[in-house]
């Protein structure tokens, strides 16, 4: 199972129990479970955080970052934070820069079977990734409805 994260990059530090809450609801501590998270503000590092937590119930549970750049100071950064075990970049070479978190976002929206998602207003890159995943009939749960 493929478990992705989508969220206004400002959020409170008590959805994190709401992210794990629904973690335990959704996914089985039994199946091997890998999770897409995109590694930006408060909601993401909450989503880690909470899928971290869950890997101590279930060790067959994956923490991936999946990168929209290969940028090596990008990635420095981000692995300097620590806490994934493997980092994916999609196929985005030739998109350009400043389309690549969302065209990332629908690379993970796409290879998801459930999605996580912090959206309260109509506009952003979670929002749009949240739009597009009702659009493929993912199965979801907004947590700040």
């Amino acid at each position: 199972m493929i478990v992705a994260f989508f969220g206004h990059s400002k959020t409170c530090e008590a959805n994190k129990d709401k992210i794990l809450f629904n973690l335990f609801e959704h996914v089985s501590l039994n199946e091997e479970v890998t999770f897409f998270l995109g590694g930006y503000g408060v909601f993401d590092n909450l989503a880690l955080l909470a899928c971290a937590e869950f890997k101590l119930k279930n060790k067959r549970s994956e923490l991936c970052f999946v990168t929209p750049y290969l940028d090596n100071k990008y990635l420095k950064r981000k692995i300097a934070l620590g806490g994934y075990d493997r980092i994916i970049f999609p196929d985005l070479e030739k998109v350009p820069k400043k389309y690549a978190v969302i065209r990332r976002n629908y690379w993970m929206v796409k290879k998801a079977d459930f999605i996580v998602a912090y959206v309260k207003h109509s506009w952003g890159g979670a929002a749009k990734a949240l739009d597009y995943a009702k659009k493929l009939k993912k199965d979801f749960v907004n947590i700040a409805e």
